[in-house]
């Protein structure tokens, strides 16, 4: 395999996020003349805080949603806005329009990689402008997911299948360029739940043999007296272990680069022929064997995000 690849995500904020096709009209804007009650909803944007607040309390009025200090409070945050949500640190909340996604990320520095999780389309294309050298990238990925369909009979008649993930990882380096960012769903609602942008950082000489995936469900199954089960979906995260060496020279840079990511969610890729171990997380644990006088081992626990 590969070498572990981890991906720091770039800090979305208004002035990087050039432009978007997703309107911000979920809810109307907070009001400091407006009386709210219990369950209304509102939205308040302003530099770089976009989000969507629910009123916890009745005859609240002029109470700012991002300053409110009470005891308890009048307000509780919802979630951000609907363009935003694909920027977030969650896989649970999804940008949604109606036929596309259409994003431009000015990074403002050079930025290798773009990661799409959580899609709900048809197709996603990545494209890359430069304001000297024009078009540098230009890439366009169908979602189709064949992975089932080992004969005739399942090539015609088994229903579409989509794949639910996108990564990049050859963009090339330039720190001026323009990155647009399209996701296609026609006629039908376009969906991103992350959408990552940065710089890809390798770490160790290869993924051993023996590395796990899975998932942790936080879905309900409760059985009741008589044995009938109450299944209520809810939502999952991924995780992964990765075995894999390094070499002596590395060791005290792996473990301040592991030491420094210790509270960052970041895309890890174990291998990018599997997207059952690409996970958009924190590692839980790490610990470096010493073992050899040349190479060393190293274990690494990845819990993802919900």
């Amino acid at each position: 395999m590969a070498a572990l690849k981890v991906i720091p995500p770039l800090s979305i904020t208004d002035s990087i996020l050039t432009s978007s096709n997703v309107p911000e009209t979920d809810y109307t804007a907070w009001s400091s003349g407006t009386t709210y009650n219990i369950g209304d909803r509102v939205k308040y944007v302003a530099t770089n805080v976009h989000k969507v607040y629910e009123s916890l309390r009745a005859t609240n009025l002029n109470h700012d949603p991002t300053t409110d200090t009470s005891s308890p409070p009048y307000w509780i945050e919802v979630s951000p806005t609907n363009r935003w949500k694909m920027f977030d640190t969650s896989n649970s909340t999804q940008t949604t329009n109606s036929d596309n996604i259409i994003v431009t990320i000015t990074p403002g520095k050079v930025c290798n990689s773009v990661v799409l999780l959580g899609l709900e389309a048809v197709s996603v294309r990545v494209k890359m402008t430069d304001p000297i050298d024009g078009v540098v990238y230009d890439e366009t990925i169908s979602l189709n997911n064949n992975g089932t369909i080992n004969n005739w009979y399942n090539y015609f008649f088994n229903p579409i299948q989509r794949r639910t993930s996108v990564t990049l990882t050859d963009l090339p380096a330039y720190g001026t360029a323009a990155i647009e960012v399209t996701i296609t769903n026609t006629g039908l609602t376009a969906k991103c739940a992350v959408c990552v942008v940065g710089t890809t950082q390798l770490i160790g000489e290869g993924i051993e043999l023996g590395a796990s995936v899975g998932i942790t469900d936080y879905s309900r199954k409760e059985k009741d007296e008589f044995g009938n089960y109450q299944l209520i979906q809810r939502s999952y995260s991924k995780r992964a272990k990765f075995s894999f060496p390094i070499l002596n020279e590395q060791i005290d840079s792996v473990q301040d680069l592991l030491v420094s990511l210790r509270t960052t969610p970041c895309v890890w890729i174990g291998d990018d022929r599997y997207t059952s171990t690409i996970v958009y997380g924190f590692y839980k644990d790490f610990d470096i064997v010493i073992a050899y006088h040349i190479v060393s081992d190293c274990n690494l626990e990845i819990e993802g995000l919900t």
